[in-house]
C-alpha cells in the first residue's frame, strides 16, 4: 500500500515537472521569437534608412564635405540638391570649398551594373551639373557587355528588357529619358539623367495630356489637363515617340509610389495655376476666425437653439421648402453646378459688415432683389451662404448627414491666406472638396463683374486643396471641432485620391522582408514542437 502511495505520488511530481519544462520552454520560445523579430526589423529599417537617403552621407571626401558645409544660398542649394540624388558608388570632381556658391560648374561621375542573360553589363555615366540651376547634362555614357563596349547610335535607345540588351528606337532622345522615369532602373534620380535599364514587367503606366487618344489597356485617372493610361511593352515605342506623353512608370510598387509622388507634384502645380486663373484669392477674406465669428454671429441675435451643439447647424436648413423645391429631382453634380453659378460678393459690398450669415432660403431668394447687390437679379453672397446652401440642397436631395459637411477654416490661396468655408462630399469612401465660390464673382476694387465657368464637380478628386488648418465641420445634425469625431469617419481629414486610384487593380507581390518573417516564425515553431516532444518522450522515460 506504502508502495502503491509513493508510486503515484511519484508520477504526480514528474507530470508537475513537465508542466514546468513546457512552460518554461514555452516562454524562452516567445522570447526568442521577439528578439529575432526585433533584429529583423531593426534590420529592415536600418536598410530603408540607407534606401531612403538621397545624399552620399559619411563620405569621407573632403571636396563633398566642402560642398555642403558651402551651400549659402538659393543657387547652391539648386546645384546641392541635384547632386544628392546621386547614387552611393557616385564620385564628385572638379569640385572646391566656392565652386557651388561661385556658380562653377562640376561633375559627377557614377558606374551601374545590370545583371542579363549573357552576364553582367556595365554602364558609366559622366554628368555635368550647373551650379546656377542644378541643370544635369550627360557629358559621356559607356556601355560594356562581357569586356566589350557597345556604342549607342544617335536615334536609339540602349536599355536592358527582358534579359536582354536592345536599342529602343527614338527620334528625341532627350524627351524619351525624360518620360522613362519609373520604367528603368534609376541611376541618378534626375529627369535629364539617362536610365539604361528597362524593366521586364509587362505592364506600365503611361500619364498623357488629355485627349491624346493613345491606346492603351485601362484608364486610371482623368483631370483637366491629364489622362493616366495601363499599357503594354508593345506599346512603349509609339508612345515614347508622342508628344502626348509626360512620363512612362513601371506597374511595380516601389516604382508607382515614386511616381505617385511626382503626378502629386504636377496636378498640385496644375491647381495653383487653376487657383491663379478663377482668382480664388477673392474668397479668402470670407470667413473670421471661430473667435471673432463667435461675437459677429451673437451680435446679430445667432445663438445655439436646441438640440444644436453650435449655432453654425441652424444655417443648413434641408427641410425648408425653398430648398426641397429647388432639390427635387436633381442629381448631386447638377445641383453644384447650379451652386457654382452663384456669383461670390463680400458680406462688406452686400450688407455693409465684415461678416454677416444669411440663412438659405434667405440667399436664395432675396439676395437678387438686394440694391446693394452688383449683379442684380443674381444670386449672391460670400463662401459663408454658398457652403451652408450647398450643403441644405444636397441634405435635401437625399446625401446622408454622414457623407458630406461644411468646413470652416483656414486656406492659402497662391500665397494669400484667409479664412474659408467650403464643402466636403463622400466620394468612394473618401471626403472630396467641392468649391461653390469658383464660379463668377465682383472684383471690388475694379467695381466690375467677372464672368468665370469655375471647377468641374470633381476638380478636387486629384488636386491637392490648400487647406491650412481646419477649424470645424458641421451640418443640420452634427458638429465637430478639435477633430473630435461625431460622424463615422469625420475625423479623417481630406486628401486626393491619385494614391488609391493609382494603385487600383494592381496586385503586388509580398517583400522579401514579410516572407523572411513568416519563414522564420514557421521555423521556430517547427523546432519547439520538435523538441518539445522529445522532452517529453525523456520525461515518460524516466517515469
Amino acid at each position: 500500500m506504502y508502495m502503491e502511495e509513493c508510486e503515484k505520488m511519484k508520477i504526480k511530481m514528474l507530470k508537475m515537472q513537465m508542466k514546468k519544462i513546457s512552460l518554461k520552454f514555452w516562454n524562452n520560445m516567445i522570447v526568442l521569437s521577439v528578439l529575432i523579430l526585433f533584429l529583423i526589423s531593426s534590420v529592415s529599417a536600418a536598410d530603408t534608412a540607407l534606401s531612403d537617403q538621397n545624399s552620399v552621407v559619411g563620405s569621407s571626401d573632403e571636396s563633398y564635405n566642402d560642398v555642403q558645409a558651402s551651400l549659402t544660398d538659393e543657387a547652391a542649394v539648386k546645384a546641392y540638391n541635384a547632386m544628392s540624388l546621386a547614387e552611393p558608388k557616385a564620385m564628385i570632381k572638379s569640385v572646391n570649398s566656392l565652386s557651388l556658391v561661385s556658380g562653377a560648374d562640376y561633375e559627377i561621375e557614377s558606374t551601374y551594373t545590370v545583371t542579363i542573360n549573357k552576364g553582367l553589363v556595365t554602364v558609366s555615366i559622366t554628368s555635368q551639373v550647373n551650379a546656377e540651376t542644378g541643370e544635369i547634362n550627360i557629358l559621356d555614357k559607356k556601355v560594356v557587355q562581357s569586356g566589350e563596349e557597345i556604342i549607342e547610335k544617335e536615334d536609339e535607345l540602349l536599355v536592358v528588357y527582358e534579359g536582354k540588351l536592345t536599342a529602343i528606337p527614338v527620334v528625341d532622345k532627350e524627351n524619351v529619358q525624360k518620360m522613362l522615369v519609373n520604367a528603368v532602373e534609376l541611376l541618378v534620380e534626375k529627369e535629364t539623367i539617362e536610365r539604361p535599364v528597362l524593366a521586364s514587367k509587362k505592364e506600365f503606366v503611361v500619364m498623357a495630356k488629355k485627349n491624346s487618344d493613345l491606346a492603351y489597356t485601362k484608364r486610371l485617372i482623368t483631370t483637366s489637363n491629364y489622362e493616366f493610361y495601363v499599357v503594354k511593352p508593345s506599346d512603349l515605342t509609339v508612345l515614347t515617340s508622342s508628344g502626348y506623353v509626360v512620363k512612362i512608370c513601371e506597374v511595380k510598387e516601389a516604382h508607382l509610389k515614386k511616381f505617385v509622388e511626382y503626378s502629386k507634384e504636377v496636378l498640385s502645380a496644375e491647381a495653383e495655376q487653376e487657383i491663379k486663373r478663377l482668382e480664388l484669392k477673392k474668397t479668402t477674406l470670407d470667413c473670421a476666425e471661430p473667435t471673432q465669428l463667435k461675437v459677429y454671429l451673437e451680435g446679430a441675435g445667432w445663438d445655439t437653439q436646441l438640440g444644436q451643439s453650435s449655432p453654425y447647424q441652424q444655417f443648413v436648413t434641408p427641410d425648408n421648402s425653398v430648398i426641397r423645391e429647388l432639390s427635387t429631382d436633381k442629381t448631386v453634380q447638377e445641383i453644384y453646378e447650379m451652386a457654382v453659378g452663384w456669383t461670390w460678393v463680400s458680406d462688406n459690398v452686400l450688407n455693409g459688415k465684415i461678416e454677416k450669415w444669411l440663412l438659405p432660403q434667405e440667399l436664395l431668394s432675396n439676395t437678387p432683389g438686394y440694391l446693394t447687390n452688383p449683379a442684380q437679379g443674381n444670386v449672391v453672397s460670400d463662401c459663408s451662404e454658398q457652403a451652408n446652401t450647398l450643403v441644405s440642397l444636397l441634405r435635401a436631395s437625399g446625401v446622408a448627414a454622414e457623407d458630406v459637411r461644411v468646413v470652416l477654416g483656414e486656406v492659402d490661396f497662391s500665397g494669400t491666406v484667409g479664412g474659408h468655408a467650403w464643402v466636403e462630399i463622400k466620394e468612394d469612401g473618401r471626403w472630396m472638396v467641392l468649391e461653390a465660390t469658383s464660379g463668377p464673382f465682383y472684383d471690388e476694387e475694379g467695381e466690375a463683374l467677372i464672368s468665370r465657368g469655375g471647377m468641374s464637380y470633381d476638380y478636387w478628386k486629384y488636386h491637392p486643396y490648400p487647406v491650412m488648418e481646419v477649424w470645424c465641420y458641421y451640418n443640420d445634425v452634427y458638429f465637430t471641432d478639435e477633430g473630435e469625431e461625431v460622424a463615422s469617419g469625420w475625423s479623417t481629414q481630406y486628401d486626393v485620391f491619385t494614391e488609391a486610384d493609382m494603385f487600383a487593380g494592381f496586385l503586388f507581390e509580398e517583400s522579401f522582408d514579410s516572407l523572411f518573417v513568416i519563414v522564420v516564425i514557421a521555423v521556430v515553431a517547427i523546432i519547439s514542437v520538435v523538441s518539445l516532444g522529445l522532452l517529453k518522450k525523456k520525461v515518460s522515460g524516466k517515469k
